[in-house]
């Protein structure tokens, strides 16, 4: 198994991958990297996504959730060329870019990222979904170009954690 393999397993709780050159984002089970947000950047959310994103720890006293259900997940299935963060989704057969990237840690030598950089065709922004193997959490990473500073849009939980029902 390659080592992005490895990374992928970790990430996704799979137990095996096939061995596709690294190419590979889905576990034993065949699905896609799947991720619930568990927090958000409010200050940059509001101006990024059209639709933003939501929390799913975001609910009021009765229960009731404070966010759209379908702001709630992030997913990149690179095999099939197809990413979604919240409502805003990429399809590589439109043009986005949905490539796998090779990010190195900048202090924590210990952690592996699993990186998948995505760009619309018509937008300049860039989302970065990085997922640390160690703990298979990640971020969403967003610059307003290839050239500016990235910035933490969202935290994410690879974990196999269900989005909640709140019927």
């Amino acid at each position: 198994m390659t080592l992005m393999g490895l990374l992928v397993a970790g990430c996704m709780g799979g137990d095996d991958l096939d061995d596709d050159g690294g190419k590979a984002d889905r576990g034993a089970t065949g699905r896609a990297l799947e991720c619930v947000v568990v927090r958000v950047n409010e200050s940059l959310n509001a101006g990024v996504l059209e639709e933003g994103l939501g929390s799913i720890y975001d609910f009021d006293e009765e229960g009731y959730p404070g966010a759209d259900g379908d702001s709630l997940e992030v997913s990149v299935a690179r095999a099939e060329g197809k990413a979604r963060i919240g409502q805003r989704g990429f399809d590589a057969a439109d043009g986005d870019l949905i490539e796998a990237i090779d990010e190195e840690p900048r202090f924590n030598t210990d952690v592996h990222f699993l990186s998948t950089r995505l760009r619309a065709r018509d937008d300049q922004a860039v989302y970065t979904v990085r997922v640390f193997s160690n703990s298979r959490l990640g971020v969403v990473l967003y610059q307003d170009s290839e050239a500016a500073e990235k910035e933490t849009l969202a935290a994410l939980d690879c974990r196999g954690t269900a989005v909640p029902t709140f019927e």
